[in-house]
């Protein structure tokens, strides 16, 4: 097994509480700090019983070794929390991001591969 993390499948995300006070949180993954590397996970709000069957799979970039979960705003982007994409590989992960205001329960399995 190596330690270069090779793909990411976001399973599923429950929305805690929002960032943004009125309207609903637009996340995005971004790997590493590479801006263009980034992905669409969502749009959520945080009524009762917002869990969200994710289903992304992604490559991950040769040497980037974490995922920054961000929620994307007209006013600036807010940093909800970041995956260290080499810890718990091969297994599936559940991992609790937040910042000021927003809160999310994310599961995901990082795929370990060639360095």
């Amino acid at each position: 097994m190596s330690n270069q993390p090779q793909f990411i499948t976001l399973i599923d995300i429950e929305c805690i509480s929002t960032d943004d006070l009125t309207g609903d949180d637009q996340l995005i993954g971004r790997f590493g700090n590479l801006q263009g590397a980034e992905f669409s996970i969502g749009q959520f709000n945080s009524n009762p019983g917002n869990k969200k069957a994710l289903g992304i799979e992604k490559i991950v970039p040769v040497s980037i070794t974490t995922l920054q979960i961000i929620e994307q705003d007209t006013t600036g982007d807010d940093l909800v929390g970041t995956i260290n994409l080499t810890e718990n590989m091969d297994v599936e992960n559940e991992v609790t991001l937040s910042n000021d205001s927003a809160a999310y329960i994310l599961r995901y399995m990082v795929v370990s591969g060639g360095n």
